[in-house]
């Protein structure tokens, strides 16, 4: 498992959420899932499903595109 690229990608979904003015409580609740299951992909302790990132992207209110708008 890759890291850094996971690390990236915890940081850009930290960002969006930010963006959005969003806890990972309130993330958290508007996708179903525990608060748990938001803070370890943004620090980069797991590798979120697509579908997660899918429904995060719909959240946060932004295309797949700009979602993983990240150097890798």
């Amino acid at each position: 498992m890759n890291t850094k690229i996971l690390n990236k990608l915890g940081g850009r979904i930290k960002e969006l959420r930010k963006e959005q003015n969003l806890t990972q409580e309130i993330l958290a609740e508007k996708l179903n899932v525990h608060q748990t299951y938001i803070g370890k992909p943004e620090t980069g302790k797991s590798n979120p499903s697509f579908m997660l990132i899918y429904r995060m992207s719909k959240v946060l209110k932004v295309n797949l595109h700009e979602f993983f708008k990240f150097d890798g």
